[in-house]
């Protein structure tokens, strides 16, 4: 069965923003999360502890993928499709996602996260808003983008990887993938596992949905250029397709990088 492609609501992701962001000084950092996120209720360092509207988070002050998932409501296509679900966060981070989904009716989350700092976090983000979810400490592949919190500065590092195959064993019906480039890991086979997905394509879209869009439904969500890189960034969700879905949509994506 052929898929088809959608480009609906298309917005801007604010990555540039985030750049900019990063280059805050602490103080006025503290100022926003207030504003935007919730109460601070303990902080060391730039390490904050916040009380928002979907639990309790704690996250470098820097840490600005916050702001799109709890704010400004980036992953909200995903929310019919949360319910009593199986999650697979791919990019966990802090777990900011992985909280997104528990509150939205996971019934189970599994959160992939690399770097030692974040993935310390998540673990304790998970206890403490008692997410039932298992952090797996490596990245999906042999590589993973590492910032460095204080200076805001990106690093590409080696890592213990964890292949998809192994990742996708138990089964899940929805999978969110935000790894700095390890979604050109992804294969067919790799995509029959789940029925939806949710992932940030790094470069050429054209390029990418080579491998998947068969049998998929694929919506373009967002999209902007990094701010660092100049690289296209495009969120997309690719759903597996029904029976009783319209047939293939032919439209350009010129224009909307």
């Amino acid at each position: 069965m052929r898929g088809r492609l959608s480009i609906s609501r298309v917005s801007r992701l604010g990555l540039a923003a985030y750049r900019m962001y990063l280059k805050l000084p602490l103080p006025v950092k503290l100022l926003i999360i207030t504003l935007l996120l919730g109460r601070i209720l303990w902080r060391s360092g730039d390490i904050v502890l916040v009380s928002t509207v979907f639990g309790l988070l704690a996250f470098p002050a820097s840490y600005a993928s916050a702001f799109k998932t709890l704010k400004f409501k980036g992953y909200e296509a995903l929310e019919g499709y949360i319910k009593s679900s199986k999650f697979l966060d791919v990019g966990a981070g802090a777990g900011d996602t992985s909280l997104y989904a528990w509150a939205h009716g996971a019934s189970y989350v599994k959160a992939v996260e690399p770097d030692p700092l974040m993935s310390r976090l998540l673990k304790l983000n998970m206890r403490m808003n008692g997410v039932k979810a298992d952090v797996v400490a490596k990245c999906a592949g042999s590589k993973f983008i590492k910032v460095d919190w204080n200076k805001g500065a990106l690093s590409l590092e080696k890592c213990e990887g964890i292949s998809w195959e192994e990742l996708l064993r138990e089964g899940f019906d929805v999978v969110k993938v935000d790894c700095e480039g390890c979604e050109y890991t992804l294969e067919k086979e790799h995509l029959r596992r789940a029925p939806t997905w949710l992932i940030e394509v790094h470069g050429d879209l054209r390029e990418f949905l080579k491998n998947i869009l068969e049998g998929y439904n694929v919506e373009v969500i967002a999209c902007s250029r990094d701010s660092s890189t100049l690289k296209q960034l495009t969120l997309i969700m690719a759903r597996k397709a029904v029976k009783h879905d319209p047939p293939q949509a032919s439209q350009s994506l010129s224009g909307r990088a």
